[in-house]
């Protein structure tokens, strides 16, 4: 976060796909990037009918967490037919990504079983950032050769926070619906 605004597609595009929270299926690689007051646990690249990813992860003891419910981030590369950066084109892809959180359906969240109520009241759009990338395609998020680093990027979508005593989870359980994190590019 920047001042009190996420940026997870700054955080979470730098890191190569081997470690990235986000491809991390089983927790191992949870702490990869945490510093700071504040444990961001990364949501997934699913959308939709996706089966859940369960992690087992150790967050150290009175950790606030944040996380995402329903987000989605463009990162924009005009090498594959993005138009440079420009305040039109930081409209166009928050629309897009608008569009996208606006028609999001089938999510949920709970803590310690009690359904969250309201989500839409944890809406954020990001400010812009620019995100650094791995920038071969086996060793990115992306899948995609990216050489003209670093990239602006926006987000879009629901996030969650909580105390991390509220959400114990050797005691407690935090469940989140379907949608993970998606990632769009065109």
């Amino acid at each position: 976060m920047k001042n009190g605004r996420p940026h997870g597609c700054n955080g979470q595009c730098r890191f190569p796909a081997a470690s990235n929270p986000i491809l991390d299926n089983t927790g191992a690689y949870s702490s990869v990037g945490q510093s700071g007051k504040v444990w961001f646990l990364a949501g997934t690249t699913g959308s939709g009918a996706v089966p859940p990813v369960v992690r087992t992860i150790t967050i150290p003891s009175g950790t606030p967490l944040f996380f995402p419910i329903v987000n989605y981030f463009w990162v924009n590369t005009p090498e594959y037919g993005d138009p440079n950066w420009s305040p039109a084109q930081e409209a166009n892809a928050r629309s897009i990504l608008a569009d996208i959180v606006d028609t999001a359906t089938g999510f949920s969240l709970k803590i310690d079983g009690h359904s969250i109520k309201n989500l839409y009241d944890f809406r954020f759009q990001s400010t812009v950032a620019k995100c650094t990338i791995p920038p071969l395609a086996a060793d990115n998020l992306f899948g995609a050769d990216l050489v003209n680093n670093p990239y602006y990027c926006v987000a879009d979508g629901l996030l969650g926070n909580g105390p991390s005593a509220a959400c114990r989870f050797a005691r407690n359980s935090f469940h989140r619906g379907i949608y993970g994190t998606s990632l769009h590019s065109p």
